[in-house]
């Protein structure tokens, strides 16, 4: 099968959902290409594939691919008259910074569009229709496994941008005395002031967080193995709670997981099976926090074995692979 992937940006370091997704393709056998817009800011250091870095009709004309697939609406809505004129089935993989209840009913419309994979929370909102299947995140377990944990060590990452909320992370740094508070993100794919700013606040409050910039997949995996805390940040008046693949990964590794109180930050936990926590404020996450200097070691044990046995239902090679067996189906019937 030959798979089109059509991205904004390619490579982008915090889309490390698009690499792993592209990498298990890969493995079974795929013949991947993609076609990116343009280039990101913060590239990651290798092309897993040949990127056509022309127009999307160079790349459809060159590469005659079976299937074409998005990871995000905001582009391909663009070539609607394109996929009108060519017989080639095209998905979607969509995700909560971009969630549009309108586009996605104006696509369904589209005899040439013949899937979405939304996340559990969006598909609800289409109970039942044939292309719409409910789909998670996923996470490599090659890179996110149990590992010894620092009890004291509070991380965060992610992508470097104003609606993830990261100033939240430092300002419960200062709450925190006795904790290590470490913020790995990558730069926004465009210049961006946000990351400035953060530094700024950092230094403001005397440096209490470790902040880590562009780091590789295998670093910032590194750094998540390592802490025994994960503290997600959110601002939900900026875009719908998703799945954060940040959380899954923390869970992964048997972290203690935080998240902003939310109805579907909580039906995300409940799904992972995950032993968290939830806080309404700054003051609210640093107090669950400091609350774990007083765990024994069992209360440790306890939520490093049922986040790990939790995520582990969700794997790249359980997840990714109702995608790659829907692909076959739909290119079998064209």
């Amino acid at each position: 099968m030959k798979v089109l992937y059509g991205e904004v940006y390619y490579t982008h370091r915090s889309e490390s959902y698009i690499t792993l997704e592209i990498d298990y393709m890969l493995r079974q056998g795929v013949d991947v290409r993609v076609w990116a817009k343009t280039r990101s800011a913060s590239e990651y250091p290798a092309e897993q594939v040949p990127v056509y870095r022309g127009t999307l009709t160079q790349a459809v004309d060159d590469f005659k691919p079976d299937l074409v697939t998005f990871h995000f609406h905001s582009e391909f809505v663009r070539h609607d008259e394109f996929f009108s004129n060519r017989n080639i089935p095209v998905t979607l993989r969509g995700h909560s910074v971009d969630q549009s209840r309108s586009q996605i009913e104006t696509l369904l419309g589209r005899p040439w569009f013949k899937r979405v994979y939304c996340f559990p929370n969006f598909a609800e909102q289409f109970l039942g229709h044939p292309k719409i299947k409910s789909l998670t995140s996923a996470f490599d377990p090659r890179l996110y496994y149990p590992s010894s944990k620092d009890k004291r060590a509070v991380v965060r990452t992610g992508a470097g941008l104003p609606y993830k909320a990261l100033e939240d992370f430092i300002k419960v740094s200062t709450l925190c005395p006795d904790h290590k508070f470490t913020l790995v993100f990558g730069s926004a794919a465009w210049k961006s002031d946000y990351v400035d700013s953060l530094f700024a606040l950092n230094k403001s409050i005397g440096g209490r967080t470790d902040i880590c910039v562009d780091l590789t997949h295998e670093e910032s995996a590194e750094v998540s193995r390592n802490g025994a805390i994960f503290l997600h940040t959110f601002n939900p008046e900026a875009h719908l709670f998703g799945m954060p693949v940040g959380v899954l990964e923390a869970a992964a590794t048997g972290s203690y997981v935080l998240l902003k109180e939310d109805i579907w930050a909580r039906r995300y936990a409940d799904l992972l099976g995950c032993r968290g926590d939830f806080y309404n404020n700054i003051e609210g996450a640093a107090e669950s926090i400091k609350a774990t200097l007083n765990w024994s070691d069992e209360q440790w044990a306890s939520v490093r074995s049922k986040n790990v046995a939790g995520a582990s239902n969700f794997t790249d090679t359980i997840v990714f692979k109702k995608m790659l067996d829907d692909w076959t189906s739909i290119t079998r019937k064209e």
